[in-house]
């Protein structure tokens, strides 16, 4: 089992998107992601599931 929190999975996607995004002048780099995850999941309600491990 494991324990997940689907705002992650859901912020992290949002940020690669709009940042692998050719015309965005904004850092693309793994930290500079991370940064705005950690700022983004600090602001959000999360929300956690139980789920077999590796399954949604």
């Amino acid at each position: 089992m494991e324990l997940k929190n689907l705002i992650e999975d859901e912020v992290k996607s949002t940020i690669n998107r709009l940042l692998d995004d050719k015309k965005n002048p904004c850092c693309s780099c793994e930290r500079c992601k991370l940064d705005i995850a950690a700022i983004a999941l600090n602001n959000l309600k999360p929300r956690y599931v139980v789920t077999e491990k590796g399954r949604l």
